[in-house]
């Protein structure tokens, strides 16, 4: 097998008797521009309940200042709106059911000002939800400025043509807090069963600039010992630039950069060279570009789920007021829709929605492969009710169980769920449908009648048949967690 690039710039290194990475020293007017952010953002907050007003979206890119702007443009026939919040849909959901041994990349834009655009939102928007949502307690604060900082830095480099033919590089692991417990850690995005690392790049590749990222696992169990920490310091003592910093913020707060030779799967190799490890897995050592790219196809699965969630948000788009009102929506229709989708493929990992919904995804599997309606939606409602997912940190008091899937409603007093799959054609339908006072329950897609009380088939249309699905948008491959900041 060829020697990778990695290698071969190492040689030369060696010889020429040079580091192949540099710690970027503290930039004074980038730290100054995230004060003046964080202080501009105290005194125009805006509370959740006023009316959210959009800004312009006139950019030479066609940038929009956050989700729920593009969610409206997309609800008034916008088609670029749609592809923007569709990636930042697909996105979660792909962050969400997959915690480990993946990579993703995308190309990234700017608009007139020279502000990084990413799945055409804004980032300078996107730091200030980070900032006002997710940087709940001291450990969220510190490693929201660093994501700010890191963002910002990056900026400062496009603008002043350093990234042509050099790779930022950022490290951001598994919060090392001894406050930070798995159950808090889920409730704010992250996954205790991995503890994922992420290795974060930026920079222009073909003309364009482009924002990779890796996620390795953190440890090769859960509960195992860590081994990300020592495996960072590691490989980058062997790049020249050795990171001594032995926390998570110190070590997200160390901004690497490099020649772009250097790619990120070589990174991911010396990560598991160090920590004896693939993917940061206790797996078998394989070719990582045909890993990469059999994974990939794989995520392509979801993107039924993809476009349903999206048909949902875009549906309420106008009932709306506040940029986190979207955020928030988002998280629970696609929580929904991927709660349902493992309750149906035993390829996904059921633990990435928390050990409190495990035994009710299995539940509602069982009641699935034996055709048992009502078992299988009394298990499906539980499993949403108590299922904690997150593709980035969410604030954390948020006045439900914990769930995040309010909008599921209250159950009605008994055993049947506020909103009911149907186990023919996996309609969504609100509990409303129940007929009276037979209690018995019509699908009003596919005409499916069912006995609420036993979950026997009562009558099933042989003339209704499956809406034909529509062909799915082309296969893109977005970033996981942003390098710059978590949306």
């Amino acid at each position: 097998m060829p020697a990778s690039s990695y290698e071969s710039v190492a040689d030369e290194a060696a010889h020429e008797l040079l580091p192949l990475a540099y710690i970027i020293p503290e930039d004074e007017q980038v730290r100054s521009r995230v004060e003046r952010f964080i202080r501009g953002i105290g005194a125009t907050a805006v509370e959740q309940v006023v009316d959210y007003e959009p800004g312009p979206h006139s950019g030479e890119h066609g940038s929009y200042t956050s989700l729920l702007e593009m969610l409206r443009a997309a609800a008034d026939g916008d088609t670029e709106a749609r592809t923007g919040a569709q990636l930042n849909a697909q996105t979660h959901i792909w962050e969400c059911l997959t915690k480990a041994g993946i990579t993703f990349d995308t190309v990234l834009a700017t608009d007139r000002s020279g502000r990084i655009v990413q799945r055409g939102q804004v980032m300078e928007q996107v730091y200030e939800n980070s900032w006002q949502w997710a940087a709940g307690g001291p450990e969220m604060r510190e490693r929201t400025l660093r994501e700010i900082y890191n963002g910002f830095l990056a900026e400062t480099w496009l603008r002043l043509g350093l990234l042509e033919g050099q790779r930022i590089v950022v490290f951001s692991p598994y919060p090392t807090e001894p406050t930070m417990t798995d159950e808090r850690a889920r409730k704010i995005g992250f996954f205790p069963d991995t503890m994922s690392c992420v290795i974060q790049s930026i920079t222009i590749r073909g003309g364009q600039l482009v924002q990779e990222v890796a996620f390795v696992a953190g440890v090769t169990k859960p509960g195992g010992p860590r081994h990300d920490i020592a495996a960072i310091q590691a490989l980058t003592a062997e790049l020249g630039a050795p990171i001594t910093a032995n926390t998570s913020g110190a070590i997200l707060g160390t901004p690497l950069v490099m020649s772009s030779d250097v790619t990120l799967l070589d990174l991911v190799r010396g990560y598991d060279r160090h920590a004896g490890t693939f993917f940061g897995q206790d797996q078998p050592q394989q070719d990582y570009e045909a890993y990469v790219a059999e994974c990939r196809v794989r995520l392509h699965r979801f993107e039924p789920l993809v476009q349903a969630t999206m048909d949902e948000l875009v549906a309420v788009a106008h009932t709306l007021h506040h940029p986190t009102d979207a955020t928030r929506m988002l998280h629970d229709v696609a929580q929904r829709h991927m709660v349902a989708a493992a309750a149906e493929d035993n390829s996904i990992d059921v633990r990435v929605f928390g050990p409190d919904a495990v035994q009710h995804v299995e539940a509602a599997r069982q009641a699935f492969d034996s055709n048992d309606w009502l078992a299988y939606n009394v298990a499906l409602d539980r499993a949403q009710r108590t299922a904690v997912t997150g593709s980035c940190p969410i604030e954390e008091e948020s006045g439900q169980d914990g769930s995040g899937s309010d909008a599921l409603g209250e159950q009605a007093g008994d055993n049947i769920p506020a909103i009911i799959r149907c186990i023919k054609c996996r309609r969504f339908s609100p509990r409303t449908a129940i007929e009276q006072p037979d209690k018995s329950w019509r699908c009003p897609k596919c005409a499916l009648h069912v006995d609420v009380c036993t979950g026997k088939v009562l009558h099933e249309s042989v003339q209704s048949q499956p809406e034909p699905e529509e062909p799915p948008e082309p296969f893109r491959l977005p970033v996981l967690r942003p390098l710059l900041a978590a949306a």
